[in-house]
């Protein structure tokens, strides 16, 4: 796959490109192109604390998750930012219950939060686009 884009020229939005072995081919999007699979907690290098790094479906790389990017939609499904945050994923279940290991509640803000290297980083509500 070698194009995925949401701007593709004479496009909608909510459909995206896709260009794979020299043919483009559209698809319509219901919620997010991309899903969270997994979710892994790792030590970044020495000295620099710990990253949660996430895997996309389709997609061999991993990436970091930017935690100030965690929402939380509808139906309690949480998203995040991906690809340079260019884009939306949705978090499929077991992902989310992986990341949810890792979520506490402050009941002074009533916010749930996930603490990365010290930091508190509220899942705020989706606003949708």
């Amino acid at each position: 796959m070698s194009c995925f884009s949401p701007t593709f020229p004479g496009l909608p939005t909510a459909f995206f490109c896709i260009e794979w072995r020299g043919q483009r081919s559209t698809l319509e999007v219901a919620d997010t192109p991309f899903v969270v699979i997994r979710v892994d907690r790792a030590s970044l290098a020495e000295g620099q604390g710990e990253g949660i790094t996430i895997r996309l479906k389709h997609l061999p790389e991993v990436e970091s998750l930017d935690p100030s990017t965690l929402r939380i939609g509808k139906d309690n499904i949480p998203y995040c930012a991906v690809r340079n945050g260019q884009y939306r994923a949705r978090f499929s279940r077991p992902a989310y219950y992986q990341l949810a290991n890792w979520i506490d509640f402050d009941p002074t803000s009533e916010f749930f939060f996930l603490e990365l290297n010290g930091i508190r980083y509220p899942v705020a509500p989706l606003v949708p686009s």
